[in-house]
């Protein structure tokens, strides 16, 4: 029995390491929010598949398509220490 391959959502993408890798490993990369020229230049040669969003501000979550995976490169516990984990699960959860 097939299952349909996992789909990925990139959240500060840059140059789309998680995306691309997770190609590698059966994952569609389905939408990324960059907002710098480049990096996004990156990956719409990459990728071109994969909607970039822009802006994370300016995204409603309620119109993303659903994901199994949000990546968020950079996110390391130690900037978000003072937040607490029930903080960014929440926030995640409004993605």
């Amino acid at each position: 029995m097939n299952q349909p391959p996992l789909k990925l959502g990139s959240l500060f993408d840059g140059s789309g390491g998680f995306p691309l890798a997770a190609t590698k490993v059966g994952i569609e990369p389905v939408w990324a929010s960059e907002i710098e020229p480049f990096p996004i230049l990156v990956t719409t040669t990459r990728l071109p598949q994969m909607q970039h969003l822009g802006n994370i501000c300016d995204i409603d979550g309620s119109q993303l398509e659903p994901v199994d995976v949000v990546t968020i490169p950079g996110l390391h516990p130690q900037r978000v220490r003072g937040l607490g984990e029930w903080h960014i699960l929440h926030q995640l959860g409004e993605l």
